[in-house]
């Protein structure tokens, strides 16, 4: 299996990873936050690094109760 593996842009992978779930948070009336400190970029998998965002996001939507905050 072949893993696009390079240098990327995590605050860039997050914000489209936010923007991708905030349908699925705004159903449930949960407010997606992301606080980034710096601009850091990881060298990796972009697409499993957005996946395992997915997940993580996604989870905290659905363990958290209506008008909640997610921050990221």
């Amino acid at each position: 299996e072949s893993v696009d593996t390079r240098e990327f842009n995590v605050q860039e992978a997050i914000e489209k990873t936010v923007q991708a779930l905030q349908p699925i948070a705004e159903a449930k009336n949960v407010q997606l936050i992301t606080d980034f400190d710096e601009d850091v970029a990881i060298f990796g998998s972009p697409d499993r690094f957005r996946q395992m965002m997915v997940n993580l996001i996604e989870n905290a939507v659905k363990y958290s109760e209506t008008g909640d905050r997610v921050w990221i």
